[in-house]
């Protein structure tokens, strides 16, 4: 089988759609920890801290240059905009988001010295690889090829985390390896556009649209700023950290908090392949089962959070301390407290779902404003009286008002039954994609 058979060619596009797509999404959740567990084991806790926080700033930075546009253009099967109207508007976010990464650099190059400037610098690189990558994700979601989404982007993901393993343990310096990851995941990501875009993209979606852009900024800044703000809620006790405290502090935050995440996967994995179903109920006025089927959901999601705390008790942070070669022990309050916010995040996560459904945008907008804005206020001081626990407080904190807003939202619509028949939005076009 060529390679080009291999992106391209599937006898069973549904069933290797399915499994593609859960193997990228799965290597893209576990790439930054991957990574950070490397660069622990090889350089130690100082470098694994600078790695750290590029890689949130990369993440907060990425949701720029997105722009939540992926299921956007997932969704647009009437072909409403071009492959190159999608092109067009990731160039205006990219520069942007590399905007951004300058500002940021020059507000922090007083605490940052040239390594770490340089550590973020090439994350954002990186980040940016991604970025333009989502395009093509999106594009072969629109044309009914999730498996050529998947599979191509399971094979980023798997170079960029190999090479970076490999030229972390030849050269030994988080720089130099940075680089090579960075120039290795363009060739790849450009020999699969040379691959795979002539058969995909006819000649129709390469014209340009010259109102395009600002229709499409329109249309999805709605969802970007949920985006955003949800972005920088996930990383808040990171950026706190990194304004009051040392590399090492970020660096035990990454390990404790990493578990945190798994909880997050498994309801993901859960609630993702019942989006389309709960969008029919909604759409079709069921608002009576959809509340059912969502307080089942909770229940389950709750239940694998408990699992998951269960285990970490016992065992958590014997297998942290091993993996991370660092003694955590002195942490378990730190661990359990990040452990039930894991909960609280899957929570969130999933009646963001739902209200996104139900076309209540501009209600998590308010949402994560109001409690971004607390988290920027009071992070800060939080972290500076009570060190890791005060972030790990800050972590939990945040995403159960999240949860206990979102889930009043959630049921005080439902009880309305606010919901009709009228064709879906975009928005709801977009969920639909999922």
């Amino acid at each position: 089988m060529s390679f080009r058979s291999f992106l391209t060619t599937s006898k069973n596009v549904t069933r290797s759609g399915f499994v593609w797509n859960t193997t990228s999404s799965g290597l893209f959740a576990l790439q930054s920890l991957i990574m950070l567990i490397v660069t622990q084991n090889v350089l130690g806790k100082n470098d694994a801290g600078m790695l750290a926080i590029a890689q949130a700033i990369a993440f907060l930075l990425g949701c720029i240059g997105t722009f939540g546009v992926a299921r956007y253009q997932a969704s647009d099967v009437k072909r409403l905009y071009s492959f190159a109207d999608y092109v067009a508007i990731r160039v205006v976010t990219i520069v942007a988001m590399w905007a951004a990464a300058a500002i940021v650099l020059v507000i922090r190059s007083g605490a940052y010295d040239a390594t770490k400037i340089g550590i973020v610098t090439l994350m954002v690189l990186l980040k940016t690889v991604d970025v333009v990558g989502d395009v093509f994700f999106g594009h072969f979601q629109r044309v009914g090829r999730i498996d050529v989404a998947g599979r191509t982007t399971a094979l980023r993901t798997t170079v960029s985390i190999i090479t970076f393993i490999v030229a972390l343990l030849a050269c030994r310096q988080l720089v130099t390896s940075l680089i090579i990851t960075v120039v290795l995941s363009t060739v790849v990501l450009v020999a699969i556009a040379i691959i795979t875009l002539p058969e995909f993209v006819p000649e129709p979606e390469r014209r340009l649209d010259r109102h395009a852009l600002s229709h499409l900024l329109a249309a999805c800044a709605p969802m970007f700023v949920a985006w955003f703000l949800s972005g920088y809620l996930t990383n808040a006790p990171r950026y706190s950290i990194d304004a009051v405290t040392n590399e090492s502090t970020q660096a035990i935050y990454g390990f404790l908090v990493s578990p945190a995440f798994v909880v997050s996967l498994l309801a993901q994995f859960l609630f993702n392949p019942l989006i389309y179903r709960y969008s029919l109920m909604w759409a079709q006025g069921q608002a009576k089962q959809l509340r059912q089927s969502v307080l089942r959901m909770l229940v389950s999601i709750v239940g694998i959070g408990a699992a998951v705390c269960l285990l970490g008790y016992f065992i958590g942070l014997p297998i942290l301390g091993w993996v991370y070669q660092t003694d955590l022990q002195p942490y378990r309050a730190e661990f359990m407290t990040l452990l039930v916010a894991g909960t609280t995040t899957a929570t969130s996560a999933f009646l963001y779902t739902v209200i996104t459904i139900m076309r209540k945008q501009a209600v998590l907008a308010v949402c994560y404003l109001i409690v971004s804005l607390g988290a920027l206020l009071g992070g800060a001081p939080l972290v500076r009286q009570f060190d890791l626990m005060g972030a790990s407080m800050l972590y939990l904190g945040t995403t159960l008002i999240l949860s206990v807003c979102f889930l009043i939202v959630t049921l005080v619509f439902l009880a309305r039954d606010t919901s009709t028949k009228e064709q879906p939005d975009a928005t709801e076009q977009a969920l639909l994609a999922l």
